[in-house]
């Protein structure tokens, strides 16, 4: 279960703490409840903390897709090279220059991938479920 609090003096210093995301205000908080918290708002607005979730979904969806177009896009370049391991097939070109023509052609359409406008129902969606190794009890 996620603890969540949110403080701006001394006496919030311990929920801050012991939470599991602890928010201090930065322009009015103290410095005790700055310290004990795991972010601080440095224009003292909840709203900064909607805008970088949003911000936050949309730099992972846009790796996910840059990740999934490169990987996708370099099958046919692999293929080759598993070909000259297992069968000792002979290789057309060298890897290092497969290498160089994958960033060449590559480069410039994943980049382009990162910039995508996010979607309609970004904030929307539940949150992602959290691993197992990160979870606490």
């Amino acid at each position: 279960m996620l603890r969540w609090a949110a403080g701006d003096s001394v006496n919030d210093s311990g929920a801050l703490r012991a939470a599991n995301v602890g928010a201090a205000l930065g322009v009015k908080g103290t410095d005790v409840s700055r310290a004990a918290a795991s972010f601080v708002l440095q224009d003292d607005s909840f709203a900064t903390v909607v805008n970088a979730v949003a911000e936050g979904r949309l730099l992972f969806d846009n790796l996910a897709k840059t990740l999934a177009y490169a990987l996708s896009s370099n099958v046919a370049d692999v293929v080759p090279f598993f070909l000259l391991l297992f069968f000792k097939l002979p290789l057309a070109v060298t890897t290092s220059l497969i290498l160089c023509i994958d960033c060449g052609t590559d480069l410039l359409p994943a980049i382009a991938l990162v910039y995508e406008e996010p979607e309609r129902d970004l904030m929307a969606r539940p949150p992602r479920k959290l691993h197992a190794r990160y979870a606490q009890t």
